[in-house]
């Protein structure tokens, strides 16, 4: 059994988009508000990247260029590509995304 798949996070990381041959994801779902790890309200939804399923938290940079390109309903956005790049955002390390 290969066992790479139990020690890989859930969710896209900046190792991920780093390692990432095409730098690109798929939206698979809506998405929903889910609680993070400070039990913070945030957004997620389900993206294909490389072949993987994964989870996605798109910074309020990804989220606005989402909303100008696809328009403010997530379910406009199942389909969609996405370019990712890493960056820094006010002052921290990031994964910036652009509508493709």
């Amino acid at each position: 059994m290969d066992t790479k798949s139990l020690t890989e996070s859930d969710s896209i990381t900046m190792k991920m988009v780093r390692d990432s041959p095409s730098k690109k994801l798929v939206i698979l779902s809506a998405g929903a508000m889910q609680p993070d790890k400070e039990g913070k309200q945030r957004f997620q939804c389900l993206v294909e990247i490389d072949g993987m399923n994964k989870v996605y938290r798109p910074n309020k940079t990804t989220l606005r260029a989402l909303q100008a390109k696809y328009g403010m309903e997530s379910s406009a956005w199942v389909g969609k590509p996405l370019s990712l790049v890493t960056g820094v955002v006010e002052g921290k390390e990031a994964i910036l995304g652009t509508p493709a």
